[in-house]
């Protein structure tokens, strides 16, 4: 419980964007408060343990180098608790990152393809009112054929487009579409 405020002391002091006098004053005056915590809790610890276990009574006296071994392993537990906190925060920034590179992944493909969409369609659309344009004088009932197929293609890319996913039959039925058109 002791050690748990080097995690809020880590938050409020990064490595990054503090000094590094200020990081070393601050961690050795917490890790001198905390080793004088940490040496009265253990004494009254092994105070009370020592009235169950006379073996224990002896540890319970607060000599001078009892306090001394006691305050020195609280400091180096507080700044190895401090070294700990400080490499979970550099794990978190850096599982951060990559969530962040992989987002930009994937909306940057999804852009590629939005522009790619963009230039396609209008190509295909222009083609095919060409098309028709063309079969209007020679084939009028396949020039009305493929106005239907035309609109039905559509009106089926545009409701699809707006999904985020398709299944495979509506892809495969706009594709037999697209090409009915082709082949026309």
């Amino acid at each position: 419980a002791l050690v748990l405020s080097s995690f809020f002391l880590c938050r409020a002091l990064p490595i990054a964007t503090t000094r590094t006098s200020t990081l070393v004053t601050t961690w050795m005056a917490a890790s001198l408060v905390m080793g004088i915590l940490w040496s009265l809790v253990m004494f009254l610890i092994l105070r009370q343990c020592g009235r169950f276990y006379p073996a224990l009574a002896p540890w319970g006296k607060m000599s001078g180098p009892n306090f001394m071994v006691a305050g020195t392993t609280g400091c180096i537990l507080y700044i190895l608790a401090v070294a700990l906190h400080y490499l979970l925060m550099a794990l978190e920034q850096r599982q951060e990152a990559e969530r962040t590179e992989q987002e930009l992944h994937v909306l940057a493909r999804e852009a590629v393809l939005k522009a790619l969409r963009a230039q396609l369609n209008p190509h295909f659309l222009f083609n095919s009112l060409n098309s028709i344009s063309a079969l209007t004088t020679l084939d009028p009932k396949r020039a009305r054929e493929m106005c239907v197929l035309l609109s039905d293609f559509l009106r089926k890319s545009l409701r699809l487009g707006e999904r985020t996913t398709v299944k495979l039959s509506e892809e495969l039925d706009l594709v037999r579409n697209y090409l009915a058109i082709e082949q026309i």
